[in-house]
């Protein structure tokens, strides 16, 4: 069997919803949400979420479209990707106060012999 694992970093952050009573997450470049009881439990939600967004559009076959919709090039390393200055600024304009890299992985596996 062949297998491939396609890993990706994004930044995420989190922040007290006190009206809703709840922390909530938030990874900018796939523009996703999640929620929890505590920011622990809105870190996991979101790593969770990044995951089965990146699996669904894997299944979907919209997986290249829906990166380069969000913004993404290819690179030739990690290294040569250009930084992004004003994630932190944004995050802290919309009263996100703590924020931490969220790694996900997208495994494929093919059933024919390597």
């Amino acid at each position: 069997m062949k297998r491939i694992t396609v890993e990706v970093r994004v930044q995420g952050a989190v922040k007290r919803d006190e009206q809703a009573k709840v922390y909530v997450s938030y990874a900018p470049a796939l523009r996703l949400y999640s929620q929890g009881n505590t920011q622990d439990q809105a870190i996991e939600a979101l790593k969770s979420a990044i995951g089965l967004y990146l699996k669904v559009a894997y299944q979907e076959n919209i997986f290249e479209k829906t990166l380069r919709r969000n913004g993404f090039l290819l690179t030739a390393s990690p290294e040569a990707a250009e930084p992004v200055d004003n994630t932190i600024t944004v995050l802290e304009e919309m009263g996100f106060t703590r924020s931490f890299d969220v790694p996900a992985a997208l495994s494929l596996a093919s059933p024919q012999a390597a």
